[in-house]
């Protein structure tokens, strides 16, 4: 099926449903505020099912981002390829639970929007400091000078006299 603007999480969930299709990009309006733009519109695979009595959706998510390189400026291609397993809570003790074992997603009045869900994993997948193949292989090249340099341990000595 389709991927729909919101989905009932009980009945998705029992049903065991499967949606996939591409993602409008005009619904992830969050992702373009950030200043990310998408080549495409992402193609979307989201799986309900129960797994160990709780609710989890298997998402997928194939895109490309627009990226600048903070080095260098220039505009490039960043490919994401997501496949989270995200366990569905619908309080603030369900999620701080989880937090040990699985990646919760917080689920209001019986209902999930893809979209939200979709956005939130890109944002959380870009890179924290954006930099272009080219530079990335530059900064490669001077790295082996700095990781040769002798390191500072300020508390080697309190680890001999344990």
């Amino acid at each position: 099926m389709p991927v729909p603007a919101s989905i009932t999480v009980s009945s998705a969930v029992s049903r065991g449903a499967t949606y996939s299709g591409p993602l409008p990009v005009e619904r992830l309006a969050d992702v373009t505020a950030a200043g990310i733009s998408l080549l495409a519109a992402p193609e979307v695979s989201l799986r309900f099912s129960r797994e160990r009595g709780h609710a989890t959706v298997h998402l997928n998510v194939s895109a490309a981002c627009e990226l600048r390189c903070e080095r260098c400026e220039a505009t490039y291609a960043w490919p994401l390829a997501l496949a989270p397993a995200l366990r569905l809570v619908d309080s603030d003790a369900a999620e701080q639970a989880s937090l040990a074992d699985a990646d919760p997603v917080r689920v209001e009045d019986d209902e999930l929007v893809p979209a939200r869900v979709v956005e939130q994993e890109i944002l959380l997948n870009l890179p924290v400091v954006s930099r272009c193949p080219a530079c990335e292989a530059a900064l490669a090249e001077e790295e082996p000078e700095s990781a040769q340099a002798p390191t500072h341990r300020p508390f080697a000595a309190l680890l001999k006299r344990s």
